[in-house]
């Protein structure tokens, strides 16, 4: 009996995860940050030259990250199907796994064989790295040539490592 996550799933199956959940939260805190705004301008006369003078400024922020957020997600979620599809589509054999790789936080060009390497499949061969811009593999990695694989388990100065 197989009892892993529905992200486990997603990994193995390459499906990107749906992303109108995130946008509903997020449309959510934009409903609440323009409410109180609204109550700010119809009950603050005047902002206070005390405690209270940056009162607004936290709602209009979050209200700016409310719309910024849904869409750098979206952008992101578009650029992973891509390479989805081009991965799908150049496929002589079905991956096992479906690894997705952020350049973010990677504090040098060289740990990624390409920076444009948005995915890479696990198969029989090793690893195969795609970008949403190549119908080809941009980064192959044999098996013959990986001495171990460690997990990301913790975060350091805001990248993961083993």
């Amino acid at each position: 009996m197989n009892d892993s996550g529905p992200w486990v799933r997603r990994l193995r199956d390459g499906t990107v995860p749906p992303l109108w959940p995130f946008v509903l939260g997020s449309l959510g805190l934009l409903v609440v940050a323009v409410g109180v705004l609204a109550f700010e301008a119809a009950f603050v006369s005047a902002p206070s030259s005390g405690r209270g003078s940056g009162i607004v400024l936290l709602p209009l922020l979050g209200a700016l990250l409310c719309v910024i957020t849904p869409v750098a997600a979206w952008r992101d979620n578009r650029r992973d199907r891509r390479a989805l599809a081009n991965a799908r589509a150049h496929g002589v054999e079905r991956p096992s796994f479906h690894l997705p790789v952020s350049a973010r936080g990677i504090s040098a060009p060289q740990d990624l064989p390409d920076p444009r390497t948005v995915l890479f499949t696990v198969d029989r061969r090793g690893l195969l790295g795609w970008s949403p811009r190549s119908a080809e593999p941009v980064a192959t990695i044999p098996w013959t040539q990986l001495q171990r694989i460690d997990l990301a388990t913790k975060d350091d100065r805001g990248r993961r490592v083993p």
